[in-house]
């Protein structure tokens, strides 16, 4: 009876026990979803043998009674492991309460094996990205025009293109304006009008993404009652013109308040240059300007004129155009430009428009010709 135990016990030890191993999904992803981003996950399948099908689909959370994404993937050999990528719509995730967090279930199923899935339920947050709002000035009077520029950009600072809504608010924050405008590659210049009646204070422009109303973006600027100044600025020149072979061209600044005293301050300076219909900005120009007795001076440089148009051969018949800031010591700021100094290859011009087109043999021959300074 022994050996028929011990030998039960030795066949036992001998013959392998065969067990099978459970078939299980791994599902990756990112902790947060971006909403109208395309966001990848992985799926890895466990102790298969031959390629599974997978549905992958996206529902709301908790009621999973919505697809907000579908599709299928395949997994095969060796790794059966496969990305996946996703992309949830913003339009159909609403939110009852502003800053509440949401989340979606996103779920791996078997196509032949229905008991084989798996799900998640991950945070969404909708695709902001920034938008940046530039204004011409930062004081305006009523009725006047409000110069802007828009620059938009994803989570990546890459410039994309979005439709954008785009509100004027008066400081009691009503909106005044709206516009929707559509950004084509990061970028747009946009004008708004003041009203005439307007309320002093500080206005607003305030942007959002079309898709995302409640992420806004704002460029405050005043607006003011309009003050005659308490003083005059004054540009002047030597010359009325630039010439390519000049090294530098000098701008005098005068200022003085209305009973003729001399203003103590200072003026920011900038140069341009507009050649045909367009206008360029030599920001390499600006220059803190010391206005000492109601007097001071500033110059534009060829090199700095060069550094964008690398040529002064490409500017002649161009003009410049010269603006100045002057603040005075008591706080007071006054706007001077003066534009249309020419940009020429001589400073003189010889005219003949006067003299016949014909020789008449034997009678003489009279001919004027104008010389003209620039």
């Amino acid at each position: 009876m022994r050996c028929c135990a011990l030998l039960l016990l030795l066949c036992t030890w001998a013959c392998p026990i065969l067990i099978q191993a459970r078939q299980f999904l791994f599902l990756a992803a990112p902790n947060v979803l971006q909403m109208d981003t395309e966001e990848t996950i992985v799926i890895q399948a466990h102790e298969f043998q031959k390629e599974v099908d997978l549905n992958i689909t996206v529902r709301d959370f908790p009621n999973k009674k919505k697809v907000l994404f579908s599709g299928v993937t395949k997994l095969t050999g060796p790794n059966y492991l496969n990305m996946f990528t996703i992309k949830i719509p913003s339009a159909d995730i609403k939110s009852e309460f502003e800053g509440e967090k949401q989340y979606v279930v996103v779920t791996a199923e078997s196509k032949t094996a229905q008991s084989l899935s798996i799900e998640k339920a991950i945070m969404v947050s909708r695709s902001r990205g920034y938008i940046y709002i530039q204004t011409d000035k930062s004081i305006y009077t009523p009725a006047q025009t409000v110069l802007y520029r828009l620059f938009t950009t994803d989570e990546n600072m890459d410039p994309h293109s979005k439709p954008v809504l785009v509100e004027l608010q008066n400081p009691s924050g009503v909106t005044v304006i709206q516009n929707l405008w559509q950004v084509e590659d990061g970028l747009i210049a946009k004008s708004i009008d003041i009203p005439e009646l307007a309320s002093f204070g500080e206005w607003k422009i305030v942007a959002s993404y079309q898709n995302d109303p409640d992420n806004k973006f704002v460029s405050e600027f005043e607006v003011k009652e309009y003050v005659l100044p308490s003083f005059e600025v004054k540009l002047t020149s030597e010359k009325s013109y630039f010439y390519v072979g000049d090294r530098e061209f000098t701008v005098d600044i005068t200022a003085r308040y209305v009973h003729n005293e001399e203003v103590q301050g200072y003026a920011f300076v900038t140069f341009s240059i507009r050649r045909q219909s367009e206008k360029y900005n030599l920001q390499n120009s600006l220059q803190r300007v010391e206005i000492d007795d109601g007097k001071g001076s500033a110059t534009l440089t060829m090199e700095q004129v060069i550094d964008l148009f690398e040529s002064n051969t490409n500017l002649v018949g161009a003009s410049i155009s010269v603006n100045a800031n002057v603040f005075s010591s008591g706080g007071d700021m006054v706007q001077a430009e003066r534009s249309g100094i020419q940009i020429v290859e001589s400073p003189y011009r010889i005219q003949i428009t006067q003299t016949p087109h014909y020789f008449k043999p034997g009678m003489p021959f009279d001919f004027s010709v104008r010389y003209i300074l620039i």
